[in-house]
């Protein structure tokens, strides 16, 4: 299995790096430098990356060394996949050499199993970068193989930049990559990297706009205690937080910010159902905060300017003050997400996933607890699951179903309505803007009400009652005319 964790490194900063007294302070001996070219095959149809499997082969000095990995996971940045290596003649693949090293009844040797599987492979994308390679012990007594990569990932004529750092797991606990990082980070902006040499290479063969990633089904087994169904938790919503992120940075859909807000959510409703059992650090709060202030605004005028008032001008189609609003709306919720996706691309982003990869993997949690308060943790997931769902039905007379899931959907479904205010304000403010007058001390009278409902016919009527205009000077236009 490899462990390791992968960084973005700015091509200015290497040099800095480099001189970084870390490495001196850490360092078993003098760097070794490499290079090295890898050709990653595939068939026509991409059958390999489509199993989640990368397969390639790279030249190492003289020889050429393959190498498998399938499946996998990857955790803020901690990449942990099975891996099988074995040297080869020449710079193609030998799957019988491949499936000698692998268990016959895993799910690999029957992916690799049709006969004409060889023939079918051919080079997809290669990668060519210069390694210099650092031997670390760290004052825990972990080991770690530090890699400085530098070169490219290339498909025909088409490359892009390879800027990183690994920090590879030889032994001890992982914990360590993600506290090394972190005293690197203070020094240099380092950003967490999720994506793999192989995905960007497969990203240039077939060029796909980033996927939007949805909460995914997940099971807890009945046996699970209240730590690790804390951990199976946090870490499905940590899955669909960076599931989005190349979304939010690098694409125009919408719902990657949507649906990353939606991670965050999950994530707070999480730690906040928790925090009595195992204590969550300020700066973790404070950070993720700070995120969720970040993706807010480009949601709310997103669904404003895509939603709302495209319900409200099929409503009004006589009304072009409403189409003069909407294009205020369309450049306001563009300038939000740019603010959104250079949070994304931020050191502070990354910063937070460093510090909650530390945490997580520490179990931090547990430190300074009393012997009863650890053997708390230990104590059946469904019993604290049932507990709590008694509590939410007193606090939000909601029929939930006895499961932990059931209780997050509740927490999280109640916690999110007072979010609209923030849309309200806006769309107040922008008709503000129109009139030539001071955006006011314009609210809801009910900030609980879904703003997307309020402009259904239903609430028309009400509409203009739940409105108090608080300044002499701020006038309803005739957009607002209809809502009487």
């Amino acid at each position: 299995m490899e462990i390791e964790l992968k960084l973005l490194l700015a091509p200015a900063d290497v040099a800095r790096f480099r001189r970084h007294p870390l490495l001196k302070k850490y360092a078993s001996g003098k760097p070794r430098p490499q290079q090295l070219t890898s050709i990653y095959f595939d068939t026509p149809d991409l059958y390999l990356k489509q199993n989640r499997t990368a397969l390639r082969v790279r030249k190492v000095g003289t020889r050429w060394i393959q190498t498998c990995k399938s499946g996998g996971r990857v955790d803020t940045g901690l990449h942990q996949r099975p891996e099988w290596e074995s040297q080869v003649a020449s710079a193609v693949p030998d799957l019988d050499a491949l499936r000698a090293l692998i268990d016959g009844e895993s799910p690999l040797a029957g992916l690799l199993s049709p006969p004409n599987l060889a023939q079918r492979l051919q080079p997809i994308f290669t990668t060519t970068f210069r390694r210099t390679i650092w031997l670390l012990r760290l004052a825990g007594g972990a080991e770690v193989e530090l890699a400085l990569d530098q070169g490219d990932v290339r498909r025909d004529a088409n490359s892009q930049p390879i800027s990183e750092i690994e920090l590879e797991l030889k032994s001890g606990a992982p914990a360590a990559l993600f506290e090394f990082a972190l005293e690197l980070q203070r020094d240099l902006p380092l950003r967490v990297a999720n994506v793999s040499k192989a995905e960007r290479g497969y990203a240039l063969h077939a060029p796909q706009p980033p996927s939007v990633l949805r909460a995914q089904a997940l099971w807890l087994a009945p046996d699970l205690t209240l730590e690790q169904g804390f951990l199976q938790l946090v870490g499905s919503c940590l899955t669909q937080v960076q599931g989005n992120e190349e979304g939010v940075a690098h694409g125009v859909d919408p719902e990657n910010v949507h649906q990353m807000r939606v991670g965050l959510r999950r994530l707070r409703a999480t730690l906040d159902l928790f925090k009595k059992r195992m204590p969550i650090p300020s700066e973790i709060l404070q950070q993720i905060a700070w995120l969720g202030g970040a993706l807010g605004p480009a949601r709310d005028w997103e669904v404003l300017a895509m939603a709302t008032l495209s319900d409200v001008i099929a409503a009004c189609p006589d009304s072009p003050e409403l189409d003069q609003l909407r294009q205020l709306a369309y450049q306001e919720a563009a300038r939000q997400r740019h603010i959104a996706a250079a949070a994304i691309e931020s050191p502070t982003y990354s910063r937070l996933l460093l510090q909650i990869g530390a945490w997580l993997n520490a179990q931090r949690w547990r430190d300074g607890l009393s012997a009863p308060q650890l053997d708390a943790l230990a104590a059946p997931l469904q019993k604290f699951a049932t507990k709590n769902c008694r509590l939410c039905r007193k606090n939000y007379s909601s029929a939930v179903t006895i499961s932990l899931i059931a209780v997050l959907d509740v927490v999280i479904e109640q916690g999110s309505q007072p979010r609209n205010c923030a849309t309200q304000w806006n769309f107040s403010n922008l008709i503000c803007r129109l009139n030539g007058s001071t955006p006011s001390l314009v609210r809801l009278a009910d900030c609980r009400t879904p703003w997307a409902s309020l402009m259904t016919p239903a609430w028309r009527p009400g509409c203009w009652r739940r409105l108090q205009w608080r300044s002499p000077n701020c006038r309803p236009s005739a957009t607002w005319r209809w809502l009487r």
